[in-house]
């Protein structure tokens, strides 16, 4: 079989395991060959389901981490806790950012595997679990990454317009170019 996944760095946990006996995702019905063969595969298969289920969980929590980040960004009285908050949020942006494009290849790479299981007449109901997992994985991860870039959108949005109120309150008559000037420049580090 070829592990097309593993070149993703994903890990193969069902190599590291010993067989699991009685484990309804992996039944082992003593018999030769081709069903052990079928037996591993899905076994691979559900190894990257509960790897894509715990990235999945990872986003969820950056989600939850980016709305707390954002209630204190709001509350901050100084510029220097805004900058420390600031950077408490990239490296969670850039490792869940890298997070979900692994999981985005992993998920089309399973429904490849998927088709070519089809194409070559493979088990119809270990076919069938493997749709329904990949899609029900793919609405899941669609959705979390809907909530997390909606809570980045509304951080950016809430910065913004605490800024436009900053820059109001010492200069009333301030354009919208100058406010987004600003903006860029404290988004800058300037």
């Amino acid at each position: 079989m070829n592990n097309r996944l593993g070149d993703l760095g994903v890990p193969d946990w069902s190599v590291q395991e010993e067989q699991h006996h009685g484990d309804i995702e992996t039944p082992h019905d003593g018999s030769e060959d081709g069903a052990d063969a079928q037996s591993e595969e899905m076994r691979n298969f559900f190894s990257h389901v509960e790897y894509l289920q715990d990235t999945i969980s990872q986003i969820s929590s950056a989600t939850t981490e980016i709305t707390r980040l954002n209630e204190e960004a709001l509350l901050a009285t100084t510029s220097a806790r805004e900058k420390e908050l600031s950077t408490a949020l990239e490296p969670c942006i850039r490792s869940t950012n890298a997070d979900a494009k692994r999981a985005k290849d992993i998920l089309g790479l399973l429904r490849e595997d998927n088709g070519r299981i089809a194409r070559e007449g493979g088990n119809e109901a270990d076919l069938r679990v493997r749709d329904n997992l990949v899609n029900t994985l793919t609405r899941k991860f669609i959705a979390e990454m809907k909530v997390y870039q909606q809570a980045q959108k509304k951080y950016r949005s809430d910065i913004k317009a605490k800024v436009r109120r900053q820059v109001q309150i010492v200069k009333p008559d301030a354009t919208e170019e100058q406010i987004d000037a600003v903006f860029r420049d404290g988004a800058r580090g300037g």
